[in-house]
Protein backbone atom coordinates (compact mmCIF):
# COMPACT_ATOMS: atom_id res chain seq x y z
CA UNK A 1 0.00 0.00 0.00
CA UNK A 2 2.60 2.40 0.95
CA UNK A 3 4.43 1.65 -2.32
CA UNK A 4 1.40 2.75 -4.56
CA UNK A 5 0.63 5.68 -2.56
CA UNK A 6 4.29 6.93 -3.16
CA UNK A 7 3.89 5.80 -7.07
CA UNK A 8 0.00 7.54 -6.99
CA UNK A 9 2.14 10.89 -5.30
CA UNK A 10 4.93 10.59 -8.57
CA UNK A 11 2.33 10.61 -10.97
CA UNK A 12 0.45 13.17 -9.39
CA UNK A 13 3.24 15.46 -9.23
CA UNK A 14 4.41 14.24 -13.16
CA UNK A 15 0.65 15.69 -13.63
CA UNK A 16 1.34 18.72 -13.34
CA UNK A 17 4.65 18.96 -15.89
CA UNK A 18 2.13 16.58 -18.26
CA UNK A 19 -0.06 19.46 -19.36
CA UNK A 20 1.78 22.43 -21.04
CA UNK A 21 1.30 26.06 -20.17
CA UNK A 22 -1.08 26.16 -17.15
CA UNK A 23 -2.28 28.99 -15.06
CA UNK A 24 -1.39 28.62 -11.66
CA UNK A 25 -3.47 32.28 -10.50
CA UNK A 26 -7.35 32.69 -12.07
CA UNK A 27 -6.02 34.85 -14.89
CA UNK A 28 -7.11 34.61 -18.33
CA UNK A 29 -5.78 32.28 -20.80
CA UNK A 30 -3.52 33.50 -23.69
CA UNK A 31 -2.73 32.41 -26.89
CA UNK A 32 0.18 30.73 -26.12
CA UNK A 33 -1.15 28.74 -23.66
CA UNK A 34 -3.25 26.62 -26.24
CA UNK A 35 -2.45 23.46 -27.20
CA UNK A 36 -5.00 20.26 -29.08
CA UNK A 37 -6.18 17.13 -27.32
CA UNK A 38 -6.02 14.30 -28.67
CA UNK A 39 -6.93 10.48 -27.73
CA UNK A 40 -3.54 8.66 -27.13
CA UNK A 41 -1.83 7.21 -29.92
CA UNK A 42 -4.22 8.54 -32.59
CA UNK A 43 -4.76 11.31 -34.98
CA UNK A 44 -7.90 12.36 -33.77
CA UNK A 45 -8.38 15.45 -31.66
CA UNK A 46 -11.62 17.10 -29.26
CA UNK A 47 -12.97 19.44 -31.61
CA UNK A 48 -15.53 22.36 -30.58
CA UNK A 49 -17.47 22.01 -34.16
CA UNK A 50 -17.73 25.18 -36.03
CA UNK A 51 -20.73 24.66 -37.24
CA UNK A 52 -22.49 24.50 -33.67
CA UNK A 53 -21.04 25.97 -30.86
CA UNK A 54 -22.61 23.90 -28.48
CA UNK A 55 -20.86 20.54 -30.07
CA UNK A 56 -18.27 19.16 -29.11
CA UNK A 57 -16.49 15.81 -31.17
CA UNK A 58 -13.71 13.96 -32.37
CA UNK A 59 -12.58 15.13 -35.60
CA UNK A 60 -9.02 14.75 -37.73
CA UNK A 61 -6.50 17.28 -35.65
CA UNK A 62 -6.11 20.11 -38.33
CA UNK A 63 -4.20 22.33 -35.32
CA UNK A 64 -7.35 25.19 -35.90
CA UNK A 65 -8.58 27.43 -33.32
CA UNK A 66 -11.65 24.92 -32.86
CA UNK A 67 -9.00 22.31 -31.51
CA UNK A 68 -7.24 24.27 -29.25
CA UNK A 69 -7.56 24.01 -25.41
CA UNK A 70 -6.50 25.90 -22.84
CA UNK A 71 -6.55 23.68 -19.37
CA UNK A 72 -7.14 26.45 -16.90
CA UNK A 73 -6.23 25.76 -13.47
CA UNK A 74 -8.25 26.43 -10.07
CA UNK A 75 -6.03 26.78 -7.52
CA UNK A 76 -9.34 26.98 -4.83
CA UNK A 77 -10.40 23.62 -6.57
CA UNK A 78 -7.12 21.96 -7.49
CA UNK A 79 -8.72 21.39 -10.74
CA UNK A 80 -8.78 22.39 -14.02
CA UNK A 81 -11.39 23.73 -16.55
CA UNK A 82 -10.91 23.38 -20.55
CA UNK A 83 -11.42 26.07 -22.37
CA UNK A 84 -12.07 26.20 -25.82
CA UNK A 85 -9.58 28.60 -28.23
CA UNK A 86 -12.26 29.01 -30.74
CA UNK A 87 -15.70 30.13 -28.39
CA UNK A 88 -14.21 31.06 -25.30
CA UNK A 89 -16.64 27.87 -24.00
CA UNK A 90 -15.32 25.04 -21.65
CA UNK A 91 -16.39 21.48 -21.86
CA UNK A 92 -19.16 20.43 -19.41
CA UNK A 93 -20.61 17.16 -18.25
CA UNK A 94 -24.71 17.76 -18.32
CA UNK A 95 -25.35 14.61 -16.60
CA UNK A 96 -24.04 14.61 -13.09
CA UNK A 97 -26.24 11.07 -11.86
CA UNK A 98 -24.68 9.24 -14.89
CA UNK A 99 -23.05 8.29 -18.56
CA UNK A 100 -23.38 11.07 -20.86
CA UNK A 101 -22.17 13.16 -23.78
CA UNK A 102 -20.43 16.12 -23.59
CA UNK A 103 -21.43 20.21 -24.66
CA UNK A 104 -19.59 23.23 -24.66
CA UNK A 105 -20.86 25.68 -22.38
CA UNK A 106 -20.21 28.89 -21.32
CA UNK A 107 -17.30 28.96 -18.59
CA UNK A 108 -18.82 29.64 -14.91
CA UNK A 109 -16.43 27.84 -12.79
CA UNK A 110 -19.12 24.76 -12.02
CA UNK A 111 -18.21 21.42 -10.87
CA UNK A 112 -19.72 20.38 -13.96
CA UNK A 113 -16.91 21.96 -15.95
CA UNK A 114 -14.15 21.39 -13.35
CA UNK A 115 -11.84 17.91 -14.37
CA UNK A 116 -8.85 16.51 -11.93
CA UNK A 117 -6.40 14.79 -13.33
CA UNK A 118 -6.52 11.45 -11.66
CA UNK A 119 -3.91 9.16 -13.52
CA UNK A 120 -0.45 10.34 -15.98
CA UNK A 121 1.37 8.17 -17.70
CA UNK A 122 4.89 10.22 -18.81
CA UNK A 123 8.06 8.53 -20.44
CA UNK A 124 10.37 7.63 -18.45
CA UNK A 125 13.30 10.68 -17.98
CA UNK A 126 10.96 13.07 -20.11
CA UNK A 127 8.69 15.84 -18.49
CA UNK A 128 6.15 15.73 -21.14
CA UNK A 129 4.58 13.08 -24.26
CA UNK A 130 2.39 10.80 -22.32
CA UNK A 131 -1.30 11.23 -21.70
CA UNK A 132 -3.45 11.47 -18.90
CA UNK A 133 -7.12 10.63 -17.60
CA UNK A 134 -9.15 13.41 -16.51
CA UNK A 135 -12.29 12.88 -13.98
CA UNK A 136 -15.17 15.02 -14.03
CA UNK A 137 -15.38 16.87 -10.52
CA UNK A 138 -19.19 16.71 -10.15
CA UNK A 139 -19.80 13.22 -11.96
CA UNK A 140 -16.82 11.39 -11.33
CA UNK A 141 -17.09 10.08 -14.39
CA UNK A 142 -14.10 10.35 -17.07
CA UNK A 143 -13.57 11.89 -20.44
CA UNK A 144 -13.96 9.16 -22.82
CA UNK A 145 -14.79 8.26 -26.78
CA UNK A 146 -16.56 5.52 -27.95
CA UNK A 147 -14.72 5.88 -31.24
CA UNK A 148 -12.23 8.76 -32.84
CA UNK A 149 -14.30 9.00 -35.89
CA UNK A 150 -15.40 12.09 -36.85
CA UNK A 151 -18.11 13.42 -35.58
CA UNK A 152 -18.14 11.27 -32.59
CA UNK A 153 -19.29 12.84 -29.52
CA UNK A 154 -17.23 12.72 -26.58
CA UNK A 155 -18.83 11.86 -23.25
CA UNK A 156 -17.84 11.31 -19.59
CA UNK A 157 -17.81 7.67 -18.92
CA UNK A 158 -16.96 5.38 -15.50
CA UNK A 159 -12.89 5.62 -15.44
CA UNK A 160 -10.57 3.27 -16.43
CA UNK A 161 -7.50 4.59 -16.56
CA UNK A 162 -6.06 1.32 -18.69
CA UNK A 163 -8.91 2.43 -21.95
CA UNK A 164 -7.60 3.87 -24.66
CA UNK A 165 -9.85 5.75 -25.33
CA UNK A 166 -9.83 7.67 -21.44
CA UNK A 167 -6.45 8.64 -22.46
CA UNK A 168 -5.53 12.04 -23.73
CA UNK A 169 -2.66 13.34 -25.28
CA UNK A 170 -2.09 17.21 -24.78
CA UNK A 171 0.23 18.76 -27.99
CA UNK A 172 2.59 21.22 -27.79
Amino acid sequence: MRKFVKRAALFASSAVMAVPAMVVSGGAAHATGFTSIRVNGSTHCLDNATENADKIQMWNCTGGAEQKWFPEFNASTNSFSLVNQNTGSCITTPYPNGPGPLVMLFCLGSTSQQWNIIFTSVPHGQTSGGYSVWQNVESGLCLSTDSVANGTAPRTWPCDVGAQYEQWHFDN
